[in-house]
């Protein structure tokens, strides 16, 4: 793959999907460079959130990573949460307002990672 080199990755409004962030993910597990990840408005559910904590759980750069109006609901919220138990990279996650009730879940999985 050629990107070795690049530092971010914005897929907006593309409609990747699930599959198109399991493809991402995987190209993306040990890459040591990207730091942000935008993958809004692209129809991501639970299963795509769960490929992207994968993700999470190896990758050691990713400061943000950008899910604003996609479908990631409770257990995908889960999904992400329990990656952080596994990464020592204090990422920032970017949630629609509708998914703001994912936040004190993820809150949570990080602090007890972190100081539990």
């Amino acid at each position: 793959y050629c990107i070795q080199d690049i530092e971010s990755v914005t897929l907006s409004s593309n409609q990747i999907g699930d599959q198109g962030a399991q493809y991402i993910a995987e190209v993306l597990k040990n890459n040591e460079k990207v730091v942000c990840l935008n993958f809004d408005w692209n129809k991501i559910s639970e299963q795509g959130a769960r490929y992207l904590g994968e993700l999470l759980q190896t990758n050691t750069t990713l400061e943000i990573l950008n899910l604003n109006l996609n479908e990631i609901g409770e257990q995908g919220g889960q999904y992400l949460a329990q990656a952080l138990e596994h990464n020592n990279v204090a990422c920032t996650f970017l949630l629609s307002p509708s998914s703001n009730h994912l936040l004190p879940l993820i809150d949570t999985y990080y602090l007890d990672s972190r100081f539990g």
